[in-house]
């Protein structure tokens, strides 16, 4: 290990989807202005499945999310990276992430590469991602044992699936509107991309609704 003498605390977990590109994760990473330290499950868990002491299994145990309740507890933030090449809200584990990290009160903070305008507060990402609903009924995992694990535990928590999504939901909702505010701050009020923000603000609030 590179810093094996100076172990540091993760400060902030870094939530990204395993089927987006390495270079898109470190640009967002880049760009978010995050210090870190980061925990990224890439490179904290040892994953070549050839020492069968460090097997993924033996790593993450039975219960859903594996050794991700206690890094949250101990970290500031969760940091959900969203990149061109998948939807982060289609994936199992990223929902789950950003589920447990509300209920154990962490701030969820969303970043993606930078933006084409260079203003801070246009994700043109965020915005077609949340043309979507979250389903988490039909998320893909990619472990069979750990996909098992966390539907069980999304059924066992009060609401089931539909509290589970409207909570990822309302996650969404408080990054469009936070980036929305910026927008009317600086004079993007009446511009296209400040009618696209508020129509994916509106299209979340009647789902919510809905539901």
């Amino acid at each position: 290990l590179k810093n094996a003498a100076r172990p540091l605390k993760a400060s902030v977990l870094v939530s990204h989807a395993w089927d987006a590109k390495y270079s898109d994760l470190l640009v967002a990473l880049s760009a978010s202005g995050e210090d870190g330290p980061f925990w990224v499950c890439a490179m904290a868990l040892y994953q070549p499945e050839d020492i069968p002491a460090f097997s993924l299994e033996r790593q993450l145990g039975l219960e859903a999310g594996g050794p991700l309740a206690a890094v949250l507890r101990c970290a500031d933030a969760l940091l959900c990276v969203l990149t061109p090449s998948c939807n982060i809200f289609s994936r199992l584990w990223c929902l789950f992430e950003v589920f447990t990290a509300v209920q154990l009160g962490r701030e969820v903070r969303i970043a993606s590469k930078k933006p084409r305008f260079g203003l801070g507060a246009i994700d043109e990402f965020l915005i077609k991602l949340c043309e979507e609903p979250v389903d988490s009924k039909s998320a893909q995992c990619g472990r069979r044992a750990d996909e098992m694990a966390i539907r069980w535990a999304i059924q066992a928590c009060p609401g089931g699936h539909a509290t589970f999504d409207n909570t990822v939901e309302n996650v969404r909702l408080a990054a469009l509107v936070k980036n929305r505010d910026q927008l009317v701050g600086g004079g993007w009020k009446d511009t296209e991309i400040g009618r696209q923000y508020q129509d994916a603000i509106h299209e979340i609030e009647g789902r919510l609704r809905r539901r």
